[in-house]
C-alpha cells in the first residue's frame, strides 16, 4: 500500500527494476523477449481448466475488496 500511495500521490515514474523490487510487476524481460514471454504466460494460462481460472479470478477479486 505505501508504494501505491507514493506512485499515486507523487506521480512517481518507476523503471522496470524498481517496479520489480516493490512488487508492482512479477517479472521483467528485455523488450526483444517480451512477445515470447507473453506467449509463454498466455499458453500456460490457456492450458489450465476454465473453471480453475474462473475460481482464481474470483478469489483475487474477493481479496481486493475492502474489509
Amino acid at each position: 500500500p505505501s508504494a501505491a500511495k507514493r506512485i499515486f500521490f507523487l506521480a512517481d515514474h518507476l523503471d522496470a527494476a524498481e517496479a520489480l523490487r516493490i512488487g508492482l510487476v512479477n517479472r521483467v524481460v528485455p523488450k526483444a523477449e517480451l512477445d515470447d514471454a507473453v506467449a509463454e504466460w498466455t499458453d500456460r494460462i490457456a492450458h489450465n481448466a476454465p473453471l480453475t481460472i474462473a475460481a482464481a479470478k474470483a478469489a483475487v477479486r474477493q481479496w481486493s475488496l475492502p474489509d
